[in-house]
């Protein structure tokens, strides 16, 4: 099983601020910026800056860019979690946890 773990952290101007862990956070880490308008999610470092140009925008995730600091395949999963959960609330969640088998 691989667990996803996604958090709000803070809200900025620009958007809000997402920690993730995989499997705890003994896998991968990291950090993410939601921006609710687009939807769109970019990864970034914990005070917000955004990493690289990597973009994964819209209901369909389409994916652009790249962030050579980043697992762009679990950013992806991020962001779809962020998304998906985001699309069903119409808010930014609070958490966007996701679990595969």
């Amino acid at each position: 099983m691989f667990v996803l773990g996604v958090f709000k952290v803070a809200e900025l101007p620009g958007g809000v601020i997402y920690r993730w862990e995989a499997d705890g956070g003994g896998t991968a880490a990291g950090f993410v910026l939601f921006e609710p308008e687009v939807p769109a999610v970019r990864p970034c470092i914990e005070e917000g800056a955004v990493q690289g140009d990597l973009l994964i925008s819209g209901p369909h995730l389409v994916v652009s860019g790249h962030d050579p600091f980043s697992d762009r395949l679990q950013v992806v999963r991020v962001a779809g979690a962020i998304i998906t959960k985001f699309l069903q609330l119409s808010e930014p969640p609070e958490t966007a946890h996701k679990y595969y088998a």
